[in-house]
Order: structure tokens, then sequence, then C-alpha cells
């Protein structure tokens, strides 16, 4: 297990060893102005110069930090199969008694379904009266097992799409929000790469967005 007081206290000294030229380096970068060829030129020298102090930091925190990474992969990887197995067990139990109650809700269906029937019988045949069977109707209440102690039913409605252009319809004529369809962006990003036109195609605004890459890498 690692030291974290001393990993601390290494991210401290790393930290604070890199302030003062952190920020002599962030002063330099937010005094540039390009309006030359030559400012340009150094700006893009500044601006290595920041990327290359970014990766530096970056890779002595992953530094640091790797040890805490790499033991909490440990932890997880240790309890990973008991919880699996623990989550498998639940899911079991949890299957079959809903199967059972599901068997005691048709038992109790064709049951109903049966007295009904005999009911019927007995009102046509003139062996009841319709007091008789109003009493009896009242009578037949389903009785389904209850679950057991720490246990209970839950609902979860889901929804599918299943068919696009009715959802669509149902958008434009108010019955759903726009929310019912959320576009997977890395789809239209995909889309615009294709293209490689500007403009409007297929209900998606297709443009270009230019920015600098700056390597700090020697």
């Amino acid at each position: 297990m690692p030291d974290l007081n001393l990993l601390v206290a290494h991210a401290e000294q790393a930290s604070w060893g890199a302030r003062k030229p952190v920020a002599a380096l962030v002063a330099r970068a937010g005094a540039v102005q390009v309006t030359t060829p030559e400012e340009n030129d150094a700006a893009g020298q500044v601006a290595r110069e920041v990327k290359a102090e970014n990766i530096r930091l970056t890779d002595r925190q992953m530094e640091l930090t790797r040890p805490l990474t790499d033991a909490a992969a440990t932890v997880r990887d240790t309890f990973r199969p008991l919880l699996k197995d623990l989550g498998d067990a639940e899911e079991h139990l949890k299957g079959v008694m809903l199967a059972f109650r599901n068997a005691e809700k048709a038992r109790v269906g064709r049951e109903m379904a049966e007295a009904e029937s005999r009911m019927a019988r007995a009102l046509e045949e003139g062996r009841v009266t319709d007091a008789e069977v109003e009493m009896a109707d009242m009578a037949l209440i389903p009785e389904v097992s209850r679950p057991p102690a720490g246990t209970g039913m839950t609902a979860r409605w889901k929804g599918e799409v299943v068919d696009m252009e009715a959802l669509l319809r149902a958008i434009k004529e108010g019955e759903l929000p726009m929310e019912a369809i959320k576009p997977q962006q890395a789809v239209i990003n995909g889309y615009a790469r294709m293209k490689r036109v500007e403009g409007t195609f297929a209900g998606i605004r297709v443009s270009r967005d230019e920015s600098i890459a700056v390597s700090g890498r020697k």
C-alpha cells in the first residue's frame, strides 16, 4: 500500500517548485500580441514552452498518482468476483420469486374464470339468484402470495423507439417534446467529416472549425 503522506508531500513539493516558473510563463503568454510574422513565430515558441510545461507537470502528476491508481485497481479486482457472485445470486432469487408471483397471478386468474363460469351456469339453471351472484362476485378477490419480508415489488416503465417516422410525427404534433430525440454527436460529426463541404444537408449544418495545434515534444 503506498504511503499517502509521502505521496502528498512529494506532490506539494513538485507543485510549490513549479509555481514561480509557471506563473512567469503564464505572464509571458498573456503578454503576447501578434501583429507581424516575427511576433507570430515568437508566439509559437511560447506556445510550445507552455505545452511542454503542461506535459511535464501532467506526467509528474500521473507518476505520483499511479501507485494510488494501481492500488485502487487491485482492490477492485479483489472484490469484483465476490460482488459478481453476490449480484448473480440476487438476480437468481429475484427471478425465481418473480416467476412464482407470475404463476400465482395466473393461478388466481384461472380460478376466478372457473368460478365465474360456474356461477353463470348456476344462474342460467336457476340454482342461484342475482343477489347471490353479486355476493359471490364480491368474494372473488384475487389472493396472491405476498412478497417475503424485506422484499417488495417495483415497476419501471421504459420506452423503445420502434417507428422513427411515427415518433417524428408525434413530436411535430406536440404529443412528445423534442427531447424524445437525442442526437448522437459522434454520428453527426462523422457525417460532417464524410461531406467535407460547408452547408446544410439532411437537417444537419456542416461547418469547419479550425484551431492551432501545439506540440510540446522536442
